[in-house]
């Protein structure tokens, strides 16, 4: 990725965590600053002439909005950034508005368990750590022409960036339906819809038998697993791996400084969408493939933004 698409990805991030910011946020959407300024660069008259409010308030709240990141100054113009026209085009204040609802049943939760649903995790801040799982799998260069079986990817963002690399990967998706439809869009998106095929499943309760695999991802899925699903789950994928094939589990991982204050709001957010939902530990991780049958097991954290996630890898030896 460019510079500037990092920048891009580094300022989502750190507004999605600014909570001191909310208010501004909420306003610029709610009063339509935002999607008025889809269709062009405006000055604050005339954003306020547009929506029949007060010209001084108008370029207080647009020069509070640049410092969120989601608007730019040009002279006495204000525009969308690169940022926020991604978040408009995903429809992002619908979204926020109903996270904001759905952190509300919290209390709820508690006492009889139903979780919310899933908050959207916007795939395409994956990116970053997708390249760096590529880069320290090597895949295109020690890796090569490897058959490879992606368990539950959601959009496939991290197997397309192996693809990406290694044009003579093959890869495999298993997933629901709906999760299957927006991999194929990526894919496709960048030219790689060759080197997949969609094959529709549970990416949680599989029967791998018989398979030959060089490789078996599982990217932001493991985290769902509760300890005891977790080990079957491992030996069940171990089945699908050829002799000297590798088991890859890219997940969310605590211990980088730079992710600590995101990490800790993912992980409210995964414990109130099911009791069940838990961030293992490397260690223990390990174990339950050394359990498995695997070995060579090794661990790194992926450093790019928004340093989350880590890569753990097992080998079938025997």
């Amino acid at each position: 990725m460019s510079n500037t698409q990092i920048k891009t990805v580094e300022e989502f991030v750190r507004f999605q965590n600014s909570l001191a910011t909310y208010h501004v946020i909420r306003l610029g959407f709610q009063l339509g600053v935002l999607r008025l300024l889809e269709v062009g660069q405006r000055t604050s008259e005339q954003i306020a002439e547009a929506l029949k409010l007060d010209s001084w308030r108008i370029e207080l709240l647009c020069s509070a909005l640049c410092e969120t990141g989601l608007l730019e100054r040009y002279e006495d113009d204000f525009a969308l950034s690169p940022m926020a026209r991604l978040i408009l085009n995903d429809d992002w204040d619908a979204g926020f508005r109903n996270a904001i609802d759905q952190f509300a049943v919290a209390e709820e939760f508690q006492t009889s368990g139903k979780g919310i649903t899933e908050i959207g995790r916007h795939d395409w801040t994956r990116t970053p750590a997708a390249m760096d799982a590529a880069e320290a799998l090597d895949f295109g260069r020690t890796r090569r022409g490897l058959r490879v079986l992606e368990l539950g990817g959601s959009s496939a963002v991290f197997s397309s960036a192996l693809a990406h690399r290694d044009p003579d990967c093959q890869v495999t998706l298993l997933d629901t339906p709906e999760n299957l439809a927006r991999s194929m869009m990526t894919v496709e998106s960048i030219g790689i819809a060759g080197q997949f095929k969609a094959v529709e499943g549970n990416p949680f309760d599989v029967d791998l038998t018989g398979e030959n695999y060089d490789l078996i991802l599982a990217a932001g899925i493991f985290h769902r697993l509760e300890a005891a699903k977790a080990k079957g789950w491992i030996k069940a994928t171990v089945a699908g791996l050829k002799h000297e094939g590798e088991l890859a589990i890219v997940d969310y991982f605590h211990g980088q400084e730079k992710g600590a204050r995101t990490l800790a709001m993912w992980e409210l957010e995964l414990t109130l969408q099911s009791a069940i939902h838990k961030i293992h530990s490397p260690p223990v991780i390990r174990t339950w493939m050394l359990e498995a049958g695997l070995e060579h097991v090794q661990f790194a954290f992926l450093p790019s933004v928004p340093h989350v996630w880590g890569l753990i890898l097992g080998q079938r030896v025997a």
